[in-house]
């Protein structure tokens, strides 16, 4: 190559070149024909969603969003302010059904604030804002309201996690919700039972017991009564002697299933 073989190869700049830089010259699109250009061959915009991730927490930036968009309503309901507490509450229950998409947002919004799994968001909405789930005022007082258990039962994940994790609140005892015997919800046999607490005599209630074997047998079950219409009737009707051959039996039968193997 011409050098000595001792010696250290060395570059040096061949100064017959000249070289210009005229960055005035240089416009904002060309810088980004450049940009463009280099990405080309690095793939750096492919890349980016795989190795830069927004680690900001979605809860906040949701609830800001909302807040922010339906700035102009939430002042309007908080503006609401009367000097009883009922008729506050009346009126503000009045202003969210006029504004059912503002009130469904609320309920979304308090979703995020309680930290709610997105995946439970519809079931928490629902059970909030449904009507059915509500008491209703004319709802008789001697009988327990069961469409929050119903609820809870036809929703076991959202009762555990939510009911009972997030929101905190105590078990709910499903033995006295009207139910088949499978332990499925049965609204028919909770209407039955109303029907049952509605009338006003004692025979008329017997009877409608003896009508409608379903709600009397789920009575027995609650602890509501101890024994069912149909077989209170037939021990009624039983001589002394029968009722003893029966009580023997039963015993006789009990025995029976105690005995190992």
């Amino acid at each position: 190559m011409g050098e000595k073989a001792k010696e250290v190869l060395k570059l040096q700049f061949d100064k017959r070149l000249r070289l210009e830089f005229h960055g005035a010259r240089i416009t904002s699109d060309a810088g980004l024909l450049a940009c463009r250009e280099l990405d080309g061959v690095l793939g750096l915009m492919e890349m980016a969603p795989t190795y830069l991730q927004d680690t900001r927490g979605g809860k906040n930036v949701n609830i800001l969003r909302i807040n922010v968009q339906y700035r102009e309503q939430d002042e309007e309901y908080d503006a609401i302010q009367l000097g009883d507490a009922i008729k506050q509450r009346e009126a503000r229950d009045a202003y969210l059904e006029a504004n059912p998409v503002y009130a469904l947002v609320r309920r979304q919004r308090e979703a995020y604030e309680l930290g709610i799994p997105k995946k439970h968001f519809h079931t928490y909405t629902d059970w909030r804002l449904n009507p059915v789930y509500k008491k209703p005022d004319d709802y008789p007082d001697n009988v327990p309201f069961w469409e929050d258990d119903w609820f809870m039962m036809e929703h076991p994940e959202f009762y555990k996690e939510v009911y009972l994790g997030i929101l905190g609140n105590e078990q709910l005892d499903f033995r006295k919700v009207p139910m088949t015997k499978d332990g499925k919800p049965n609204r028919e046999i909770g209407a039955k039972y109303l029907n049952y607490k509605s009338l006003d005599t004692r025979m008329e209630r017997d009877q409608y017991r003896l009508d409608n074997p379903d709600p009397d047998e789920w009575g027995v079950f609650a602890g509501i009564w101890k024994t069912t219409m149909s077989e209170k009737r037939k021990a009624e009707e039983m001589t002394p002697s029968e009722k003893w051959r029966e009580y023997l039996e039963e015993e006789q039968k009990k025995f029976r299933e105690e005995l190992p193997g």
